[in-house]
C-alpha cells in the first residue's frame, strides 16, 4: 500500500478596520487632550480651572473604562494602551501644573488684589508698576506659556503612533 500524503494549505488575509479605534477612541482623547491645555486660558479669578480640569480627569476614568471593555486582550502592549497612558498622565500633570501656578499666583495677596485684569492695564515705563499689576501681568505671560506647553504635549503624544 502506498502512502499518499498531500498537504493542503490555506491562506487568509485578515484586514483590520481601524476605523473604529480611530473615530470612537482616538479622536475624542485628542480632542480632551486639546481642552485639557486649554484650561491656562481660563481666568483664574473665576475659580473654575480645577473644576475644570477634574471633570474631563473624570471623563478620562470612565472613557478608558469603556476602552478597556472594547480593546481586545492580549499579552501585549498595544499603541492605544500606551497613548491612553500617556494621555492620562499629561492629564495628571496639567492638575498639578495648574495647582502650582494658582498656588504661585495666589501667594501673598488677598481677595481685593486678585481682581486685577491683566488685559485691560497699560503699563507706563516712566511710572512705577503696581507690584499687583505687576504681578497678574507676569501670571498671565506665565499661563500662556504653559497653554503652548502642553499643547504642544497633546500633539506630540499623538507620535505613538507614527513610531
Amino acid at each position: 500500500m502506498t502512502g499518499i500524503s498531500s498537504i493542503t494549505s490555506f491562506e487568509f488575509v485578515l484586514k483590520r478596520k481601524s476605523m473604529f479605534y480611530i473615530v470612537s477612541i482616538i479622536f475624542p482623547m485628542t480632542l480632551l487632550s486639546l481642552l485639557n491645555a486649554c484650561v491656562f486660558l481660563l481666568p483664574a479669578d473665576s475659580g473654575e480651572m480645577m473644576s475644570y480640569l477634574i471633570s474631563i480627569f473624570v471623563f478620562y476614568a470612565v472613557f478608558m473604562n469603556f476602552v478597556n471593555d472594547s480593546i481586545p486582550k492580549s499579552g501585549d502592549v498595544c499603541r492605544l494602551s500606551v497613548y491612553l497612558t500617556l494621555v492620562l498622565c499629561l492629564s495628571c500633570l496639567t492638575i498639578i501644573t495648574t495647582m502650582a501656578s494658582l498656588n504661585i499666583r495666589n501667594n501673598g495677596h488677598d481677595e481685593s488684589t486678585t481682581s486685577v485684569k491683566p488685559a485691560n492695564v497699560k503699563v507706563d515705563t516712566n511710572r512705577p508698576v503696581n507690584p499687583c499689576v505687576k504681578s497678574a501681568l507676569n501670571a498671565r505671560r506665565r499661563e500662556r506659556v504653559l497653554f503652548v506647553v502642553f499643547l504642544l504635549l497633546a500633539l506630540m503624544s499623538l507620535l505613538v503612533f507614527c513610531v
